[in-house]
């Protein structure tokens, strides 16, 4: 085992071609192809059963196993091709093809056309498979686990398939996802499409200000004469020299000219931030969850302007109800066309009272999503009736209605700048859209079912979106394209959420895994585990380090994103390695591994890791707060590092 050990630890990190050396992994395999059967329908039932099997795994290893399916599925198609049994050929591919277009759409497209086994010899893409190995990397856990299914199955296809076309790259150490979808492949031959996605160039800062801004908001500073102006003025510098380490170039997104009051917004942030806490391990947030009664199930979505005032809930009646939350009622502008000349004072316009909660009704179908704008004028919502509204907060009711979308629309997000917000929809496509125009400015395609989250880049020339493929990707509002794809998550994404420094990214849905990327490199930095239920939101603090979380288990959950990442399966790795290494009699002899022998090495690392692998997950997780009866909708962290949660009781 040691020898092992040290010969293939290096190459799990290594994208050079495998060396063939009588340490591959694949000399293991006991190579009893002699009798391959010469029934065909036995390539279609030997992946069908494999792929059950794989399915049915351990969580912790199965997204390693998957990384099987793909090449055993080409090499048995074209195998079948190659043989002349193209009618069985055709079958296979329809029936399966299905698992692999997302990650492999365009060497499916060129393959799935091979009708002759001539054309297998003329297609290049075809040659490159059958003429090289293709690499797949496993941890040793893992490794056992596949031989252990080849040595107990009864298809000896694909023992022979592994044994042929297979160079199986086995590490001592754990693999993430990230591992897996890197160096993988035939050697020089990998997908394009996402390879394009994670090279192009990309700039995640913000736009910085102009002599104009900088001289004008020092200037209102020193005028107020406040006994914190210095601090002021040293966190307005602090900002300037992060905002210019990685400026937008020129060809940033165009957006409205800054006003005045602009400035009045940016100071008031700037108080904000001086009264900022600080929130590491120790510090936690404070928490303010609001609970909503008597919804009857009919409350779809919740959220929260960025000063903190308002309160905004969609219903599956159609309508959309706006709370204050600050004691004062909302008073709206009654007659509106009665305005003329100076609008800076639109107090004696608006009604003598007003009211603590203001009802819009405009749409014909249940509300699915809302979002404020940044200088809290404007409400967008999206509704299962296909189109977007716009809302004025002053006379609290409907200015346009945005038409594109051919089926419902399921989120929306104002720009971080305002004038722009995104959508996404059932039909596959997010859309960017800006107050002034009635029709989407860019539409961005690329998902292969619903596009069920949006979300902007706090530099507003981004979006995010998270789909029910179960990826996440990043587009280039300028260009329209896709610049950085996002694989790990096993069901669709709901909760999307960046950093305010514009460089991580946070994914959950589902598959109740929290997923933590580094944008620049469209790496995976960390999974986070622990919610019951889907996750339905998800909001960082304003440093970035810590993120919370919102869960239908009724829980808010507060999660460490800066510590360095223990991947859970190092424990189990490490564990097995002991138990095969030491001296027991009982232990697992790797040149001439039985299966009871290998299912009992995984079974006890499982067993006596298991107290490890929890304490390893406690420390990321750093607070659970459940609620009594109330799914989380939404989180927020305001920008004084405060935590609003929102959610409606089930009183079922």
């Amino acid at each position: 085992m040691e020898d092992l050990k040290s010969n293939e630890s290096t190459p799990s990190i290594n994208h050079e071609p495998p060396k063939e050396t009588t340490d591959n992994p694949n000399n293991y395999i006991i190579a009893n192809t002699s009798s391959t059967e010469k029934d065909d329908n036995l390539y279609e039932e030997g992946y069908s059963k494999l792929r059950s099997w794989i399915e049915g795994s351990i969580d912790m290893y199965r997204f390693e196993l998957r990384s099987l399916l793909y090449p055993i599925f080409i090499y048995s198609y074209l195998n079948l091709v190659s043989s002349g049994k193209t009618q069985r050929a055709k079958q296979f591919m329809e029936k399966y093809s299905i698992d692999h277009r997302e990650q492999h759409i365009q060497d499916i497209q060129r393959l799935s056309s091979l009708s002759d086994p001539m054309h297998v010899k003329e297609n290049i893409l075809a040659q490159t498979f059958l003429r090289n190995k293709y690499l797949v990397k496993l941890s040793s856990a893992s490794y056992s686990l596949f031989l252990a299914y080849l040595q107990n199955s009864s298809y000896a296809i694909l023992l022979q398939i592994t044994n042929q076309y297979l160079s199986i790259l086995v590490s001592p150490k754990a693999l993430q996802q990230s591992d897996i979808d890197g160096g993988v492949g035939i050697i020089g031959h990998q997908d394009s499409q996402i390879e394009a996605f994670n090279k192009q160039e990309i700039h995640l800062g913000k736009r910085p200000y102009d002599l104009f801004e900088i001289e004008e908001i020092e200037r209102r500073i020193k005028d107020e004469k406040n006994e914190n102006n210095e601090q002021l003025l040293e966190i307005f510098k602090g900002m300037q020299e992060k905002l210019n380490e990685d400026p937008l170039p020129k060809e940033q997104v165009p957006l409205p000219v800054r006003k005045l009051i602009d400035i009045s917004t940016d100071i008031k942030n700037l108080k904000d931030i001086s009264k900022r806490a600080k929130l590491d391990n120790d510090k936690l947030p404070s928490i303010c969850c609001y609970t909503f009664h008597n919804t009857h199930h009919g409350l779809n979505c919740l959220s929260i302007n960025n000063d903190e005032t308002m309160i905004c809930g969609g219903f599956s009646d159609s309508f959309i109800r706006i709370w204050s939350i600050t004691g004062k009622n909302l008073r709206g502008i009654t007659k509106p066309r009665n305005i003329n000349g100076n609008v800076d004072n639109l107090d004696r316009f608006r009604e003598p009272v007003g009211s603590q909660c203001k009802k819009l009704i405009a749409h014909s179908g249940p509300i699915y999503s809302t979002s404020f704008s940044p200088d809290n004028k404007y409400l967008v919502s999206v509704s299962e009736d296909k189109t977007t509204r716009l809302w004025s907060l002053d006379t609290f009711s409907n200015v346009v209605c945005y038409k594109g979308h051919n089926y419902p629309v399921w989120d929306v997000d104002f720009s971080p700048e305002g004038f722009y917000f995104a959508t996404a929809s059932h039909d596959r496509t997010a859309r960017l859209w800006s107050c002034d125009h009635i029709y989407p400015l860019r539409i961005f395609v690329g998902h292969f079912s619903d596009v069920d989250s949006v979300k902007f880049h706090p530099n507003s020339n981004y979006i995010v979106t998270g789909g029910s493929d179960c990826t996440a990707r990043l587009w280039d509002v300028q260009k329209g394209t896709c610049i950085r794809i996002f694989k790990g998550h096993l069901g669709p994404i709901y909760a999307l959420a960046i950093t305010p420094d514009g460089k991580t990214l946070a994914t959950s849905g589902e598959d109740k895994i929290i997923n933590i990327w580094d944008i620049g490199s469209g790496r995976k930095i960390k999974s986070l585990n622990g919610h019951e239920n889907t996750v339905n939101s998800l909001s960082f603090s304003q440093e970035g380090n810590i993120l919370a979380s919102g869960s239908s288990d009724n829980t808010v959950r507060i999660w460490d994103v800066k510590k360095d990442d223990i991947n859970a399966l190092d424990i189990i790795e490490q564990e097995s390695s002991n138990l095969i290494s030491n001296n027991d009699p009982n232990a697992m002899d790797i040149d001439n591994p039985s299966p009871t022998q290998l299912n009992n090495t995984i079974h006890k690392s499982i067993l006596t890791s298991k107290e490890k692998l929890k304490n390893n997950l406690k420390n990321d997780l750093l607070g659970t707060y459940p609620t009594k009866k109330t799914p989380i909708y939404t989180v927020h962290f305001s920008r004084r590092n405060l935590l609003y949660s929102l959610g409606a009781i089930n009183n079922i």
